[in-house]
């Protein structure tokens, strides 16, 4: 091995080592900051602080090997038959260009499977506003006429006091 390489190989030990230091001491501080405010929990509950003293040693413990669990088979998706075709809601969507999601609506709210594929959707996009007209003509001034007008004499008419 050439001094160099050497160096290198030293050089990586002493990192590999000062990482262990630095996670080691991490984990002591994460320790005792969660011993900390377990205490502070209980002293606020008006319990006893944790009978466990804090251990300053903290190791890594190997995580467990779970087997996979056997996974369950998967439900088939619903079919619906129309005009002789049966297909999945996705099917009929891709078809019908209605969504999947409307198509699923329509049936959970007691459509026909007919209606909830030949009812066309209701066009998106600005929404009606009822009893409010947004074609008015533009216009001018206030609105009263001629009636507003500067009066500098203003007469009432009826009882003079």
């Amino acid at each position: 091995m050439s001094p160099a390489e050497r160096a290198r190989q030293i050089d990586r030990e002493e990192f590999a080592t000062e990482c262990a230091a630095v996670r080691q001491r991490a984990f002591v501080f994460l320790a005792q900051r969660r011993h900390d405010e377990l205490a502070r929990t209980a002293l606020w509950l008006g319990r006893d602080a944790p009978a466990a003293k804090f251990n300053p040693v903290f190791t890594l413990k190997p995580k467990k090997v779970v087997a996979p669990k056997e996974s369950k088979p998967r439900a088939t998706a619903h079919r619906f038959t129309h005009d002789g075709q049966t297909l999945t809601l996705k099917e009929w969507a891709a078809i019908t260009g209605i969504s999947a999601m409307s198509l699923r609506s329509r049936i959970t709210n007691g459509w026909t499977i007919h209606d909830a594929l030949t009812v066309p959707v209701k066009p998106v996009g600005k929404r009606m506003h009822r009893g409010v007209s947004f074609n008015f003509a533009p216009f001018e001034g206030t609105g009263a006429g001629s009636t507003a007008q500067e009066s500098p004499n203003i007469t009432f008419s009826g009882n003079d006091a």
